[in-house]
């Protein structure tokens, strides 16, 4: 089954990626991401609004790494807290069960 929760999530990796492996990470080795193949698509735009990729010029943007982690920890604390949830769900139905 397709979910493009976890689709959206993969590009995000890839794109943080891309900028990492080539260390677009200051101003000055901001890069036009057509080079790398990537799209100034919607994944690409949220990136961008959420500060983690950066426009230092126009069309040259660089990953600013602190925010990229400040986004991943995000995410993993909430990937947490939603598997926490279920396992209280699940352990509930099934003491009511007994």
């Amino acid at each position: 089954m397709f979910n493009p929760g976890i689709a959206v999530i993969a590009k995000q990796k890839k794109i943080i990626r891309r900028f990492k492996d080539i260390d677009a990470t200051t101003p000055e080795r901001a890069i036009d991401p057509f080079v790398l193949g990537l799209k100034n698509g919607i994944v690409f735009s949220r990136l961008v609004r959420r500060g983690i990729l950066i426009e230092s010029t126009p069309r040259l943007f660089y990953l600013d790494e602190q925010q990229a982690e400040v986004f991943s920890a995000r995410r993993r604390r909430v990937a947490v807290g939603v598997l926490i949830i279920l396992l209280v769900i699940v352990t509930v139905i099934c003491i009511f069960r007994w």
